[in-house]
């Protein structure tokens, strides 16, 4: 009793700051960043446009911001609070030469939050020395002189960023909340496993019993601890786009964020999806998008400032590099299936399912790697109860899913067949060959059945068109 009490307290401290953190989460300043932009469509792409701003219905260059063109979109940045302001005057170019504007979107934190249409302008902006007509989905202007501009009133844009700064501010606080409470709970595990990680620690930098110096897991650790410091950094903090691809994954991990089962093609969600070479990912047989995008979803919900769409693959590698530390001193081989492999470390820092796929390799790998394991301890089973089907299951289902994946993981299955048909080969036993014949062709029954299951919603689509 006294221990248990003992052991109470040391939580105490952890309480007491995560209780004192509700000041920091219901009082810390919100960052909000305020921008706009306008579509523009002119001959002269070298134009200036400019925005001009007011709180007090008075224009001036000292309240204006230049433009930042890409293509047609001109990007105003470092706008002051919109909540208070009460006049914009765009001049979208400084010649007197014809131009079209389409739409007008203004930005709370890159997230749209209020956007005019070229309708909206011409019912609601004030051509200056300008002409303009409507032609369409885009308003034409006709300049008079190089000074042309359209004022717009500041008050339905006031409010509806009134609304998107009060949306912003819940989530900011909902993200402090569990912010703290993430480090609360991390505290809470390291208090506990205390013992465990002191004891690992001490193995680590100090001899053993007979002077030995394990100079190999120490480095070993080192170099995967590092992996994993530079896989969080550029998972978390580097921009969408900078990766391969990553703008079609990620589209297609939005989708799976709301759905369970592979689409229907014809589905409008789907549109999202396609890349600029007319293919989407979602027509590929694995379970990514579906499984990573409900782990996405629940980050993106906690974290609203958090790239959500790479923390499931985060996760993966933080999972790996544990189980590296805890077995590197026993099997020196994973060093070289993860330790020196720098291209598998790069999967993992960006929104791409490879780092499933890679996963799963792995972890037949090392199935394959150990004499103990739980492949081989099921394949070897004489009498088969109702505790034996979750390991048949299982294995069933990593080897399904590795055959769903990309097809250069394949190797892998074949690694296995082999291995295994090699222990069929030298098994001299008659009996026993029969309990491997029984045990191979269940997990191959649970493999065909997590194939076939997949295939058989394109199947299904097929057949009823």
């Amino acid at each position: 009793m006294h221990t248990s009490r003992k052991n109470l307290f040391l939580y105490l401290p952890i309480l007491i700051l995560f209780l004192a953190s509700f000041i920091w989460v219901l009082k810390a300043p919100d960052h909000f960043s305020w921008s706009a932009d306008l579509y523009l469509r002119n001959d002269d792409t070298s134009v200036l446009s400019q925005l001009f701003y007011s709180d007090n219905d008075e224009l001036s260059q000292d309240n204006s911001t230049d433009g930042t063109r890409d293509g047609n979109i001109v990007t105003f940045s470092g706008l002051p609070d919109l909540r208070s302001l009460t006049l914009f005057r765009f001049d979208p170019t400084n010649t007197q030469e014809s131009y079209r504007v389409t739409h007008v979107g203004f930005f709370l934190n890159g997230e749209a939050f209020f956007t005019m249409e070229a309708a909206d302008l011409e019912a609601q902006a004030f051509p200056v020395n300008a002409s303009w007509q409507l032609n369409g989905e885009e308003l034409v202007f006709t300049p008079q002189n190089p000074d042309s501009s359209f004022l717009l009133s500041a008050d339905s844009i006031r409010e509806a960023a009134k609304s998107a700064a009060a949306k912003l501010h819940v989530l900011y606080v909902r993200q402090r909340f569990f912010l703290a409470l993430s480090i609360a709970l991390l505290l809470c595990v390291l208090l506990f496993f205390r013992n465990g990680i002191a004891s690992y620690l001490k193995m680590l930098f100090l001899p053993d019993s007979s002077g030995h110096f394990d100079w190999f897991a120490l480095i070993s650790t080192a170099v995967i601890a590092g992996a994993l410091l530079v896989v969080c950094i550029i998972g978390l903090f580097s921009a969408l786009g900078l990766h391969p691809d990553e703008w079609d994954v990620k589209a297609c991990l939005d989708y799976g964020m709301t759905h369970f089962l592979p689409p229907d093609m014809r589905d409008p969600a789907v549109a999202q999806t396609y890349s600029g070479y007319g293919y989407t990912k979602l027509e590929n047989y694995t379970w990514y998008f579906y499984l990573a995008g409900k782990i996405a979803l629940l980050f993106k919900t906690m974290f609203c400032s958090l790239a959500y769409y790479r923390v499931p693959n985060l996760l993966l590698f933080a999972a790996l590099a544990f189980y590296f530390v805890r077995n590197i001193r026993q099997k020196n081989w994973l060093m070289v299936a993860l330790g020196i492999c720098v291209q598998s470390w790069y999967i993992f820092s960006y929104t791409t399912a490879d780092a499933l796929d890679f996963t799963i390799a792995f972890a037949i790998t090392c199935l394959l790697c150990n004499p103990q394991s739980l492949l081989y301890r099921t394949v070897e089973k004489k009498k088969l109860c109702r505790r034996d089907i979750p390991a048949f299951l299982l294995l069933g289902l990593l080897f399904g899913n590795i055959a769903l994946g990309k097809q250069c993981y394949l190797a892998i299955l074949a690694l296995s067949f082999f291995v295994l048909l090699l222990r069929l080969i030298w098994q001299k036993d008659p009996l026993q060959k029969k309990v491997l014949w029984r045990n191979y062709l269940i997990i191959v029954g649970v493999f065909l059945a997590v194939f076939a299951f997949r295939a058989g919603f394109d199947r299904l689509r097929i057949s009823i068109q």
